[in-house]
């Protein structure tokens, strides 16, 4: 027992000099109002350790204190993501769109194509849930060997029926298993 209240004194001591050392050092006045609470409640937290441990609510502070930091920094993350302005997710988003028609393209020209166009389209209502998804694909593309000499005419669709080639379904199928977009929300055209 009397270890221990020898070891309580040592520490508020040893705590004493090092918050007077601090405060010393410390260029600038305007924090040092900031610094006199915090270390105000650490001194208060030293001074009633001896009797928390006692009635065993040094378990229960530690925990509320950890729960209650989590929860204000968890608060503060959402403020910040709130505060993200409008251009800036639009950016994000327009960076993202551009990051994916690179991909597509690395992936149609490991199947022999080449891209002449690409339209992204992501869910950009931000008070969706699924906000920032990828929703379509459509890409134009030509075959890999003369395309510097060929004028590319994008395909002339009457009616609503429009038949894919095994060509255009085979390159749906590797964008659909690489992005995981259904089918139906791809759509392939290659020029010939």
């Amino acid at each position: 027992m009397i270890a221990g209240i020898y070891q309580w004194i040592k520490n508020i001591a040893f705590y004493m000099i090092l918050i007077t050392a601090v405060m010393n050092v410390i260029p600038n006045n305007n924090y040092k109002k900031y610094i006199n609470l915090f270390t105000g409640i650490v001194m208060i937290i030293l001074v009633i350790s001896p009797i928390s441990s006692l009635l065993g609510a040094d378990i229960r502070l530690d925990t509320n204190f950890i729960k209650n930091i989590y929860n204000q920094e968890l608060g503060n993350i959402n403020l910040d993501t709130y505060e993200i302005s409008e251009t800036g997710a639009t950016n994000l988003l327009e960076e993202y769109k551009v990051e994916i028609g690179r991909q597509v393209e690395e992936i149609v020209e490991k199947e022999g194509y080449h891209m002449v166009e690409a339209n992204i389209t992501m869910d950009e209502d931000r008070e969706s849930e699924t906000y920032g998804n990828l929703e379509k694909i459509g890409v134009v593309l030509t075959s890999g060997e003369e395309e510097g000499q060929r004028i590319v005419v994008s395909k002339i669709q009457i009616g609503e029926n429009q038949v894919e080639s095994p060509e255009e379904i085979s390159v749906k199928n590797v964008l659909e298993d690489f992005y995981n977009v259904g089918l139906s929300n791809i759509n392939v055209n290659i020029q010939r």
